[in-house]
């Protein structure tokens, strides 16, 4: 299960882990949503009464909120041209068409595009001209009733190590399984501007510290800092490291998306402010 949609720093990998770690409120904010895994992960578990996400990036935002309302763009292939005039407007052409989830750079080489774009076609239209002409024997998927299907079947046919995942096929994927979620409310301001209700718990995926900068300008980390030593309401917020007067409650342990082959580990943290630490102990349950 792949929670959310394609984004750098998502916490699909770990979103099980995490939201059960969060004490059952009325209503649940996501501040930092990014690529939305963790409020895909809670809708999914359906505790809370009202759920609120928001990002300083609204793409993503917009991308989720439209396909957990059944509105999935239509899967077009993006050329690497296409890619650069729209990636800052476009949500589908960033989130499905970005190397590792970036939604900057794009996601092929120009060598390996056209063996990608013939794959596009054959999968999603069943559109053979491309893979005939560049000898990629794939016919057999003709038969396949739907895409999934016809994804994995290629897969198997081809030498995948040569010819790479055709990742965006997976993303575009992903993207139909979002559909029909609900009780969903998008918040178009920055954390600091939200109203937090009584009785809600409250989670910040900061853009981390010591890892590259905020995708919409400078994040000032000591504000966001001393904004959190002013909630009376329950906040989380994942991070490295924090400053003295956090505490961390839970630590988490995965592969890095950026290493090769995904065989660095590392550790990622949950904190709470420390005036806070008394509320998360009377309230600590576990959603399972």
């Amino acid at each position: 299960m792949k929670y959310g949609i394609n984004y750098q720093g998502s916490k699909n990998a770990i979103a099980k882990e995490l939201c059960s770690l969060f004490p059952v409120k009325e209503n649940f904010f996501d501040l930092f949503a990014g690529g939305c895994a963790v409020t895909h992960r809670m809708l999914e578990l359906g505790t809370f009464d009202h759920y609120y996400f928001g990002d300083v990036n609204p793409l993503p935002l917009k991308l989720f909120w439209d396909c957990a309302h059944g509105n999935c763009p239509e899967p077009r292939w993006v050329s690497r041209e296409e890619f650069f005039a729209k990636k800052d407007t476009d949500a589908y052409v960033a989130c499905c068409f970005s190397f590792g989830g970036d939604w900057q750079t794009y996601a092929y080489s120009k060598e390996i595009e056209p063996i990608k774009e013939a794959l596009h076609y054959a999968i999603v239209y069943c559109d053979f001209e491309r893979a005939d002409k560049l000898g990629l024997n794939v016919r057999e998927i003709e038969n396949c009733r739907t895409m999934g299907q016809r994804y994995a079947k290629v897969k198997s046919l081809l030498n995948m190590n040569r010819v790479e995942e055709s990742c965006n096929i997976e993303r575009l994927r992903n993207l139909e399984r979002l559909s029909q979620l609900s009780d969903l409310s998008a918040l178009g301001v920055s954390y600091d501007q939200v109203e937090i209700k009584p009785n809600s718990v409250v989670y910040c995926d900061i853009p981390y510290k010591s890892t590259s900068k905020y995708t919409c300008g400078k994040f000032d980390h000591e504000k966001f800092y001393d904004w959190c030593r002013r909630q009376t309401e329950l906040t989380f917020i994942s991070e490295y490291d924090m400053p003295d007067d956090f505490v961390c409650v839970h630590e988490f342990t995965r592969s890095d998306s950026k290493a090769a082959k995904c065989t660095k580990k590392v550790i990622e943290r949950l904190f709470v402010p420390k005036h806070q630490i008394d509320m998360y102990e009377e309230n600590k349950t576990t959603l399972f």
